[in-house]
């Protein structure tokens, strides 16, 4: 299996209001909602408890293996 690294630099802002349970984390948000990810890959279980963000999809790495070889 190869995957291809597609990455972006984004300046996003701060979000209204704090979404996460730690609000570091809501930096991560922001530059996801931001940068129009279709997923956010992550171990954090602060970020993995929201399941979801604006439409974006929290994903374990191996939640995200297994959706990447299900659209192959």
């Amino acid at each position: 299996m190869r995957i291809v690294a597609d990455t972006n630099t984004v300046d996003a802002a701060p979000l209204p209001g704090q979404v996460s349970r730690d609000p570091d984390d809501d930096e991560v948000l922001a530059c996801a909602a931001t940068a129009h990810a279709t997923a956010i890959v992550s171990g954090d279980d602060d970020l993995l408890s929201l399941r979801r963000y604006q439409d974006i999809p929290i994903l374990t790495a191996a939640e995200a293996l297994r959706r990447i070889e299900s659209e192959r």
